[in-house]
């Protein structure tokens, strides 16, 4: 991607010396691929941005992304939680645009019409707001289709979201709640229930407790990132609630590492851990 950028770059250069150019993304236009980008010197460019998070609630029912049946019902609050993981992912963006002296434009933004109107309503006027307090510029997707605000065949359009693009203010965030479920400073894993797994005979790793930190030397992470996990097991949790997960981790070199709930699910009359 950096290659042909520069290269294209550099043909637009020979008739439009100032011409403003937008400099996408790889991995679909995302945030996540901000760290890839090498931006070449020129004083004419702005930084493009998709923006579909939550994937799982922006995509719910889309016919073209595997699996997205199983997210129908997904609902977006507008929580302060909510809020606050759209400025985690914007974070990097804002920090690259102001070193860089780069101006940022989210080039897509939308959320599919099988999810429910009062979340898509209340996604898109936070997005809209946010992004313009951000001083980004902003598309949305799209006009009259599966994201639009516009019905082709009633020849009507969707004044709940064409006012959340354009009129509506910026609301106050749904407080939350929090009820701590379970807390641990690995000071007794036998106690606590944690065990380390190597999955595959790829995978090599053993934990150890140090001054209240659970310590995992890996020497061989196998070939599958879920090769070695650390599980705790018996956790309950009740249907339709919404649960915050966090920890802290800290790696003496690259490492990949993700944190869910997973269901046990039985098999040929023993357990299996599904990940």
């Amino acid at each position: 991607m950096e290659y042909f950028f520069a290269e294209a770059l550099q043909i637009i250069r020979e008739t439009n010396a100032q011409r403003t150019v937008l400099l996408g993304l790889a991995e679909w236009g995302g945030v996540s691929a901000l760290g890839k980008l090498s931006v070449p010197q020129d004083q004419h460019l702005i930084l493009t941005i998709h923006y579909y998070n939550p994937f799982h609630f922006t995509h719910q029912g889309a016919s073209w992304t595997a699996g997205s049946d199983a997210w129908l019902g997904t609902r977006w609050r507008d929580t302060e939680l909510d809020r606050q993981e759209v400025k985690d992912d914007f974070k990097a963006a804002i920090e690259f645009s102001k070193a860089r002296n780069i101006p940022v434009n989210v080039g897509e933004f939308g959320a599919y019409s099988t999810a429910d109107m009062d979340s898509r309503i209340k996604w898109t006027r936070f997005m809209a707001r946010y992004f313009e307090q951000q001083q980004f510029s902003w598309n949305y997707w799209e006009f009259n289709s599966g994201f639009g605000i516009y019905d082709p065949v009633k020849n009507t359009y969707n004044t709940g979201l064409v006012n959340a693009l354009t009129t509506d203010a910026m609301t106050t965030p749904v407080p939350v709640t929090f009820t701590n479920l379970y807390s641990s400073n690995f000071s007794n894993p036998q106690a606590d229930g944690w065990k380390l797994y190597n999955n595959d005979a790829s995978a090599s790793a053993a934990l150890t407790i140090i001054n209240g930190k659970a310590v995992i030397h890996i020497s061989s992470a196998g070939t599958q990132t879920w090769y070695i996990q650390l599980i705790r097991a018996n956790t309950s949790i009740t249907a339709g609630k919404t649960y915050r997960l966090t920890f802290t981790a800290a790696a003496e070199n690259n490492r990949n590492i993700s944190l869910r709930f997973s269901k046990a699910a039985p098999l040929d009359g023993l357990w299996k851990q599904t990940i």
